[in-house]
């Protein structure tokens, strides 16, 4: 079939414009056919007003952006990001993310730390580590609440230092002028004692110096005398108390023949008793075997 130069033009133009349409919704449905990036995810518990589409640097250099967020689902007190990076950002297995801005009224960014040199590149579709900075206006919560403590102690200190405090200073300050001058040459006393007090005890303090330098010798000598009583006193406890151990071991060794011992003297005792008892009775037994014939009465 034989095409009319006419209609090929029309075949072009509109093949054209197609090509163009097409071009032109891709670019604003935001895809790129021709995209390299690769992700990967950060959890916050603050997002401090990061949106889809923020951008996201890697140490400060514009790298990407975010391209979702959700709750997490294993914690709902964690914000997950989807961060879409360039592909030749090298980010770090110990690179760091945190949600900052650049400046008081910039504008809010996840940054990317660039990590150890020598650390290994973390694969795509890893999980970022990530750590929480406070923002500005969270630190300037306690600044507003420190402003606010001041400005109270201010009304505070003025409210005690109105008319009546002032003239109750006035009037202590007065009658303390009056006691220093009616007391003056008492003060003066006072000052002086105290002043011949510090002048002696920095003398005595001088002489007790002079005294243990030139002693030092002999006091030296008596640490050491001291030291070796101490020793000798050491080791004659610790033979003390071998000692007495050893008179345990025989008390328990020997407990029985001490038991006999003291029964034989028991029944030495008794014996001795007896014997004394009849020798006062019947003295007689010391000089005779038998008792003497008894006397005739005429």
């Amino acid at each position: 079939m034989n095409y009319k130069p006419q209609e090929i033009k029309t075949g072009i133009i509109i093949t054209l414009s197609t090509i163009i349409l097409l071009v032109f919704l891709i670019a604003i449905s935001g895809l790129d056919c021709f995209n390299t990036d690769k992700q990967y995810l950060a959890r916050f518990n603050y997002t401090s007003g990061l949106e889809i589409g923020s951008t996201v640097r890697y140490g400060g250099m514009k790298a990407g952006s975010v391209k979702d967020m959700t709750i997490c689902e294993d914690d709902n007190s964690k914000i997950q990001f989807v961060l879409t990076l360039d592909e030749n950002i090298p980010v770090k297995t110990n690179s760091i993310a945190t949600v900052t801005s650049i400046g008081i009224m910039g504008e809010s960014h996840i940054n990317i730390s660039t990590g150890h040199p020598d650390s290994s590149l973390l694969p795509p579709g890893s999980m970022l580590i990530c750590k929480e900075v406070p923002s500005i206006m969270q630190l300037m919560e306690p600044i507003g609440q420190i402003a606010e403590n001041v400005n109270q102690s201010s009304l505070e200190l003025k409210r005690m230092l109105g008319q009546d405090t002032r003239l109750e200073l006035q009037s202590i300050l007065t009658n303390l002028n009056t006691l220093l001058s009616q007391n003056q040459s008492d003060v003066k006393s006072i000052l002086d004692n105290l002043n011949k007090a510090t002048i002696e005890l920095s003398n005595l303090s001088s002489r007790m110096n002079t005294l243990v330098e030139s002693n030092q010798e002999t006091i030296s000598q008596s640490l050491v005398n001291l030291d070796e009583t101490l020793v000798r006193t050491k080791n004659l406890v610790q033979n003390l108390d071998s000692m007495m151990q050893n008179v345990d071991n025989i008390v328990v060794t020997k407990g029985y023949h001490l038991s006999e011992i003291i029964e034989n003297l028991n029944q030495t005792t008794n014996n001795l008793e007896e014997f004394s008892r009849s020798i006062k009775e019947q003295p007689w037994q010391l000089i005779r075997k038998s008792a003497p014939p008894e006397r005739k009465i005429k």
